[in-house]
């Protein structure tokens, strides 16, 4: 358990300072992982949405890699998914329309579970995390994504 102290200034403007306790301090994770960017065969296994406040209603695909020597390795994509009408210039509607194997007809709910338990070719990428003047910034802080669906190639077993 940590202990921080904060130097404030209260509503009447007197100075003073109160001493937190801080029990819910991050645990590091693993890292995500990097592998080298081209098509890779995948299982998408989940979707899940979050809302973000820096980039609105998103939606991860997680995807399995199979076969290979990244077998197993897992990697996401992430989607713009707003709710309303969506049209052919929105990533979720352009990925959707491969995995069902067909543009969706007017009106039809672009259903998630679309996506789940189908092989596909993907195309994997390596992100460009950079400081705030634009550098990248070190390999270590670098981690692959899938960047799009290419085809669907087969339902998984």
């Amino acid at each position: 358990m940590a202990r921080e102290e904060a130097y404030l200034w209260d509503e009447n403007d007197n100075f003073g300072y109160i001493v937190e306790t801080i029990e819910d301090e991050p645990i590091a994770g693993e890292p995500l992982p990097k592998i080298e960017p081209g098509e890779y065969a995948a299982i998408c296994r989940k979707t899940e949405v979050k809302n973000t406040r820096a980039w609105g209603r998103k939606i991860y695909f997680h995807f399995a890699i199979v076969g290979g020597k990244h077998d197993g390795t897992e990697l996401f994509m992430s989607c713009n998914y707003p709710k309303g009408t969506l049209s052919n210039n929105y990533k979720y509607y352009r990925q959707w329309a491969l995995a069902n194997g067909g543009l969706p007809s007017r009106g039809q709910k672009l259903a998630r579970n679309t996506f789940l338990n189908k092989k596909y070719i993907v195309l994997v990428r390596n992100s460009q995390c950079k400081h705030s003047n634009g550098e990248l910034m070190a390999d270590s802080f670098q981690y692959s994504v899938v960047d799009s669906i290419v085809k669907v190639i087969a339902y998984a077993d």
